[in-house]
């Protein structure tokens, strides 16, 4: 009886001190003059297109500039890849404890196809797992927000494609947002560790755990260690997924490894039945992985993806 007294004390405490938690205290920040000089200009002048340019190159050098300052590695760092004739445009988004470069092959390979890409860094990411215990996952989104307006400035239509928590974001981010599309690649909404639902619990306690399933290779652009606070907030971001997709309404691609070592497979399936767009699909590769952006074997799912985008632009 003692024990679950304790229990019910440590349960009743962490609810406390998460609900507390809740609250971001994080303040917005000033843009540089700059910016903010060819923001006034543009509201002047909406339509003129070199100023809109120069705003967006601008918004990603700003964006560099600060990961920068905050000694991200070369390879992890945000990118653009952009030519002024192309009309259409890629947002990348990573997933939890990644960088962008888990998407960076496929960004050369969209650019190679005439399509413009921003690789976002979310905020937290790319410097250490305390970094990332700070954050809330509305910060995550507000960073992926910050892509999809750098974007809109470069492009006339603007897909989102995320991996893992990067498609979550994906789905928040069409849900209020006029996206031409999204790509999904192992979206999740089950997760394989049914201990992420309790993380909460331990959220208050600065728990952390280590990622065992990295590869040796991948320790310079994933965190090893992972907060408990932080996979709640995946969870969080998770829920509001479910409660709110069918908002939705842009076209989706959605891409699942029958074999996710993360994820359960059926998570696409849920995502199908329940997202709001009327234009939808399922792609199932056979490949014992999470991250199917990285290393060999990711040409099915590249062409997948300039193959939905390219059959949606013939449509639009």
């Amino acid at each position: 009886m003692a024990l679950k007294k304790r229990l019910l004390v440590v349960f009743l405490l962490g609810l406390l001190l998460t609900a507390c938690s809740n609250v971001n205290t994080k303040k917005e920040e000033n843009l540089p003059d700059s910016i903010i000089s060819l923001k006034n200009a543009l509201e002047i002048s909406p339509n003129d297109a070199e100023l809109r340019q120069k705003l967006g190159v601008e918004l990603h050098n700003y964006y560099l500039k600060k990961a920068v300052e905050k000694n991200v590695a070369e390879e992890n760092l945000p990118f653009l890849l952009h030519s002024k004739n192309n009309s259409v445009g890629c947002l990348l988004v990573h997933g939890f404890t990644a960088t962008p470069w888990e998407l960076r092959e496929l960004g050369n390979y969209l650019y190679k196809n005439n399509i413009s890409v921003y690789g976002a860094l979310i905020d937290g990411h790319g410097t250490t797992p305390e970094e990332l215990d700070k954050t809330r996952w509305q910060d995550w989104y507000k960073s992926a927000e910050e892509g999809l307006l750098l974007m809109s400035y470069l492009t006339e239509r603007t897909y989102i494609c995320g991996q893992s928590a990067g498609a979550s974001l994906a789905i928040t981010l069409a849900e209020s947002n006029n996206v031409a599309g999204i790509v999904l690649i192992a979206a999740p909404i089950y997760l394989n560790d049914i201990r992420a639902k309790f993380a909460f619990l331990l959220a208050p306690f600065n728990y952390y755990n280590k990622n065992t399933n990295l590869k040796e290779d991948d320790k310079n652009h994933y965190y090893e260690m992972r907060s408990a606070r932080s996979i709640a907030e995946l969870v969080k971001l998770i829920d509001d997924n479910k409660k709110n997709m069918n908002k939705v309404s842009a076209p989706v691609l959605i891409i699942q490894s029958i074999d996710d070592t993360r994820i359960k497979p059926e998570s696409a399936k849920y995502i199908y039945d329940n997202i709001g767009s009327d234009e939808k699909k399922i792609i199932t590769i056979d490949k014992p992985e999470h991250v199917l952006t990285t290393g060999d074997q990711n040409n099915e799912v590249f062409e997948s993806i300039i193959g939905f985008i390219k059959e949606n632009e013939r449509i639009n």
